[in-house]
């Protein structure tokens, strides 16, 4: 569940930053102070920092003791050096920077309430999304259990601005799906109250079309959503195509529109969009996972089962040292060398890599199995 506060929430933050003496109405109805924020959101997404850090100093030049500023350099180091995993060098200090920030955050005035509310979320949103992603489950479960409170209060401000419904549409969903495909949450989720699984998809549809500043952030949720757990490949490829094409620097981006693109049988668009992920130098994980769609290519399109299991070798030798935070293309990996092993007849090679991919998992699903054109 604690995808659904993830290091995205930041960016409706931007909108009650500049300054804080203004109310939420002013900072929206500002055409200069919402261009300011829309400028630094671009920058993010589209992996300029140099423009976003000079955005960000504007910010804090308005605002020196805002815990904004706080969050605001967590989440430059956060994607500079994409991913962040413990023990790197900078995951001590941004951990440090969102921990403060969620206590600066915790002293407030009644007129910073919105401001201070949603600059809180985003700062609880990143680090669970950092802890979860990276398996640090005892740590996760404290801070999801104050988070909470944290969440509920947004919905006082659904009828507000249809940005809100960011918020509702992933509660709403996540609540009942997560424990389904994470057991491990299923003994903690019941003191929450129950969402509505339809109800939320349906929210962040209206977020994706309606919402000022969550546009992006909804569609990718959606994105994700379709892939993972509806299982609507169509839908997905939709979704994904929309951020790539207006965010076309994004890594992050074009990996769900591959993963699309493959999962839809889409060949010939996923190749032209592998090569263009496998040309970005110096970030190994990305190389990774380009790779590892480069091995379900050669095994689905070419039928190349020496050159595919070649790439899903060499993805997986750079993925694992990344641990959980690279489970997912490494199960694929894994699932794919299985299915290589069972078209050769060895069944003690295909069981111990689809266990080994299984043990990634929670859902334990090869979801490119028999998908053949």
């Amino acid at each position: 569940m604690f995808r659904l506060i993830c290091i995205r929430i930041l960016l409706l933050s931007l909108a009650f930053v500049i300054p804080a003496v203004r109310s939420v109405s002013q900072i929206l109805k500002d055409p200069e102070s919402l261009r300011i924020v829309e400028k630094g959101v671009s920058n993010i997404y589209n992996m300029q920092f140099n423009d976003a850090e000079e955005q960000f100093s504007i910010v804090k030049k308005l605002n020196p003791d805002h815990p904004a500023n706080l969050l605001l350099k967590a989440m430059v180091a956060y994607w500079k050096n994409f991913p962040l995993v413990p023990g790197s060098s900078l995951s001590a200090s941004f951990e440090s920077d969102l921990r403060r920030c969620v206590e600066l955050c915790e002293v407030k005035n009644p007129a910073d309430e919105v401001e201070f509310l949603l600059t809180d979320l985003c700062a609880r949103g990143v680090l669970l999304l950092y802890l979860s992603d990276n398996g640090l489950h005892a740590d996760v479960m404290p801070l999801a259990r104050n988070t909470y409170k944290t969440i509920r209060r947004s919905f006082n401000y659904i009828h507000t601005y249809p940005d809100f419904y960011f918020f509702t549409g992933l509660y709403n969903y996540y609540r009942e799906v997560y424990p389904e495909f994470h057991p491990i949450y299923k003994t903690f989720v019941f003191i929450f109250p129950k969402g509505d699984r339809e109800g939320g998809l349906k929210e962040l549809q209206i977020a994706a079309e309606k919402a000022v500043l969550l546009k992006a952030e909804s569609t990718t949720f959606l994105t994700y959503i379709y892939q993972n757990y509806e299982k609507n490949v169509s839908q997905a490829s939709y979704f994904s195509r929309i951020l790539h094409e207006e965010y076309s620097s994004n890594m992050q981006f074009l990996v769900l529109y591959t993963k699309s693109l493959l999962l839809e049988k889409k060949y010939d668009e996923a190749e032209n969009m592998i090569k263009l992920g496998l040309k970005e130098p110096g970030n190994q994980y990305f190389r990774a996972v380009f790779t590892i769609c480069h091995g379900i290519l050669q095994e689905k399109k070419y039928g190349d089962f020496q050159l595919s299991r070649k790439y899903y070798l060499a993805g997986i030798k750079d993925i694992e040292s990344y641990g959980t935070f690279g489970n997912d293309f490494n199960a694929y990996a894994n699932f794919g060398l299985s299915r290589l092993c069972a078209a050769e007849n060895d069944e003690k090679a295909q069981r111990f890599y689809r266990k080994k991919a299984s043990d990634l998992l929670d859902d334990k699903v090869d979801i490119f199995a028999n998908k053949k054109k």
